[in-house]
């Protein structure tokens, strides 16, 4: 890829890390209130409105791989897998310890039980570290994506199948209408399993840097209205539903496939206006060099801070404007740290 390029992959970078952590807050925040209430109804938007984070990670590392020339296996596994799962090892035991250390300090010992449950926590590791799971998952279908990758007819036949399989037909199939009849039966029977999932994003990520004729105005266009109207469908549909509604949430929601392929492609476009502003691009380059540390830490910081937010004001802004700034400070301050520490750079 060329060197301009890489400015669209930063703050890419930044903007989904941000999304991911804004999506943690407001959903915390949003569990803690009332349901139906304003608080709660603010909270959903916000919600909404930062679902994209994790997709487009998924789409910038499929930009970067799938334009690298050929990774051998000794260097997928000995490099990118290894080091994922060094990641993920560390952090995994970092989660799992840090309940068990809050408990000897309240109790003064620790039980049984609890040694059982920071076990489980260890092997399943936090919430948020499912992404290091799946990229694990990724990684070792790069060989095949780079062969598919190789042949553009290929690739958009991968594409097409890939929508059909991970983001149209789970749709229909949760239809009450489909669930009670044949069809959902009739659907599982091909059990196509490489086409779905997250594969579909990673080649995507390729596929929109691939040939920039894709870009035209027309097009573009178009696809940020239908992204803002499903953005306000989605907004009603999850008040309607409790907060989760199947068209738009979750990462293969047809709603979050819009949306992420629109932004991505918005900031794919719109980056360039930004090339002038040296010093813009220079914080951006900053940020985006912690935008994984602060991926792997700020949930250290997210419950308590969002409790303790929610239960000492009422407005939904300043909670998610304050948590914001305090999860973000302490995980940068976290990561800085571990940086200056040579044996730990590679957790990060």
């Amino acid at each position: 890829m060329s060197k301009e390029k890489i400015g669209y992959i930063e703050l890419l970078r930044v903007l989904s890390m941000l999304s991911v952590v804004m999506l943690h807050i407001a959903s915390t925040a949003w569990y803690y209130v009332e349901k139906n209430t304003i608080e709660w109804h603010i909270y959903n938007i916000m919600r909404c409105t930062c679902k994209w984070g994790v997709t487009v990670f998924v789409m910038i590392s499929g930009t970067l791989f799938l334009h690298k020339r050929h990774i051998s296996m000794a260097t997928l596994w000995g490099k990118y897998i290894k080091r994922i799962a060094i990641i993920l090892v560390f952090w995994s035991f970092a989660y799992a310890i840090f309940p068990l250390l809050k408990i000897m300090v309240c109790n003064g010992n620790i039980k049984n039980w609890d040694i059982g449950g920071g076990i489980r926590a260890f092997v399943l590791g936090e919430n948020h570290l499912w992404y290091l799971y799946m990229c694990i998952g990724l990684y070792m279908m790069i060989p095949f994506m780079e062969a598919i990758s190789k042949d553009k007819k290929i690739l958009n036949y991968f594409i097409i199948l890939s929508i059909a399989f991970s983001i149209v037909l789970p749709a229909f199939q949760k239809i009450p209408t489909f669930q009670e009849g044949i069809s959902n039966q009739f659907i599982n029977k091909f059990s196509i399993q490489m086409g779905s999932g997250y594969l579909l994003y990673f080649s995507l990520g390729y596929f929109w840097t691939l040939n920039e004729k894709i870009y035209k105005a027309s097009g573009r266009y178009a696809l940020y209205v239908l992204a803002f109207i499903v953005y306000l469908i989605s907004i009603y549909l999850t008040a309607k539903s409790d907060g989760k509604h199947f068209l738009v949430d979750g990462t293969m929601s047809i709603g979050n496939f819009i949306v992420t392929n629109a932004i991505f492609v918005f900031v794919i476009n719109y980056s360039e206006k930004l090339k002038g502003c040296v010093i813009v691009w220079e914080w951006i380059n900053k940020i985006a060099s912690f935008s994984f540390g602060i991926y792997l830490v700020h949930m250290f910081f997210v419950r308590e801070t969002t409790k303790y937010m929610v239960a000492n004001f009422n407005n939904p802004w300043i909670v998610v404007g304050v948590t914001m700034i305090i999860v973000l400070g302490g995980s940068l301050v976290v990561c800085y740290a571990i940086k200056q520490i040579p044996l730990l750079r590679k957790i990060l």
